[in-house]
């Protein structure tokens, strides 16, 4: 890993002011710091931005709920009040790796969030999303990417919150530059089905300030992963292909 620079943000301009050259945002760590040990980000500053304003709650409306980015996903799963309203995202959180991840894990993080595939994670190997020319993972290793993709890279989105908040109708508020833009859920991704060599619709300098659910009056969700069992020919064994 090389050396950075290390600064807190305390407001989101200030934040987007520091990323703009050579930065990276971070708060949980987890997904960044991974690729910094396999040297497969190599950012000159992180820009800490768990200690921005509104950012930590989970605030109940008439209309709507809003979640800050640096809520955890522990908080999320084990919110007693939106286990109850949002089952399907609360079943989602508690899917996401393990206990000690899901205490350090956020919102924010998890929805931006760059490929899990192994090939990427790999520093010896130059995938279709590092700039090379094929994705292993057609006919390869591909247990848990996407089971229906219209990318040429099978691993477009690895988010759990995504899938249910996609189901909920949730939007996703950004700071884009000196703007706050909010987007649906799918437009965050819809950069990474056209792309293969992307991950997100955001720029560098995006920051996701919250997410927006609105109350379904009467309305139940559930979070399930499904998988199918796919043979594949080239190994001359079964597989299995998760969604």
């Amino acid at each position: 890993m090389k050396a950075f620079a290390y600064v807190t943000a305390q407001t989101p301009e200030s934040a987007v002011d520091h990323v703009r050259d050579h930065g990276r945002f971070v708060a949980g760590g987890i997904d960044l710091l991974g690729e910094m040990k396999e040297a497969i980000a190599e950012p000159e500053l992180l820009v800490n931005v768990k200690n921005l304003p509104d950012t930590r709650e989970i605030v109940a409306g008439a209309e709507r709920w809003v979640i800050g980015t640096n809520v955890t996903l522990a908080e999320l799963a084990e919110h007693a009040e939106l286990k109850r309203i949002f089952s399907g995202l609360s079943e989602a959180a508690l899917e996401v790796g393990s206990p000690q991840m899901r205490n350090v894990a956020t919102v924010g993080g998890n929805l931006a969030q760059h490929s899990r595939c192994w090939y990427y994670r790999h520093r010896d190997v130059r995938c279709l999303k590092k700039g090379g020319t094929r994705c292993f993972a057609q006919g390869g290793e591909n247990k848990y990417h996407a089971l229906f993709t219209g990318s040429t890279c099978l691993s477009p989105c690895v988010s759990n919150l995504a899938v249910a908040l996609t189901a909920l109708n949730a939007s996703v508020v950004i700071q884009r530059e000196k703007k706050v833009e909010t987007w649906p859920i799918a437009r965050l991704y819809e950069s990474a089905w056209s792309s293969a060599k992307v991950h997100h619709s955001l720029a560098p300098t995006d920051l996701i300030l919250r997410v927006e659910i609105p109350v379904l009056v009467g309305g139940r969700s559930t979070y399930l992963q499904m998988a199918r069992r796919a043979r594949c020919a080239r190994r001359g064994r079964i597989d299995s292909v998760a969604s």
